[in-house]
């Protein structure tokens, strides 16, 4: 079942934003489950919102790259994460992410 993630890292600079960006974007492309994402600094710090074809696959993509590259910027716990089921995603024509009933096809 796909779902919405979303995320803040209160605080975070335009310059940890990049930072961030940098490290994440090249990676999270090729995730297994990954289907898109929207990224940006907010009036709290910094935004994370992204499509996964399910909490699975983002839970796992938390452990095996997220935490251990927050663990690195000094950060010891990975902030709050709320999920949110969807029915379907699209994408724009070409894109590789097709609008399905039900669930997402990417």
């Amino acid at each position: 079942m796909a779902v919405e993630m979303r995320t803040e890292l209160p605080g975070a600079t335009a310059d940890q934003a990049k930072e961030f960006e940098a490290h994440v974007l090249p990676r999270i492309k090729t995730f297994p489950g990954f289907i898109a994402g929207a990224y940006g600094l907010s009036d709290a710090g910094f935004f994370v919102t992204e499509f996964w074809e399910s909490r699975e696959t983002h839970e796992r993509w938390i452990k095996d790259f997220i935490a251990p590259m927050l663990q690195q910027f000094g950060v010891t716990a990975v902030p709050p994460v709320h999920y949110r089921h969807v029915d379907a995603v699209a994408g724009r024509e070409g894109d590789g992410v097709e609008q399905r009933a039900g669930g997402v096809q990417s």
